[in-house]
């Protein structure tokens, strides 16, 4: 699609790093953080199911 678009001098979706436009890289970047929120929360979560799974174990020997 990007050929295309080049070919036809259509400038506002251009997504290679050379040409990519500020609202692109904004996009990114503001999905990139929320993938890593998204991440991080998950991980949290799973460490302390992992505490409290651990904790019972310990309690009922």
């Amino acid at each position: 699609m990007n050929g295309l678009y080049f070919h036809d001098d259509y400038n506002a979706i251009m997504t290679t790093d050379l040409l990519e436009l500020e609202a692109t890289q904004l996009a990114k970047k503001v999905v990139e953080e929320h993938i890593l929120n998204q991440r991080q929360k998950h991980m949290d979560k799973d460490t302390l199911n992992a505490k409290i799974t651990f904790k019972a174990i310990v309690q009922s020997r």
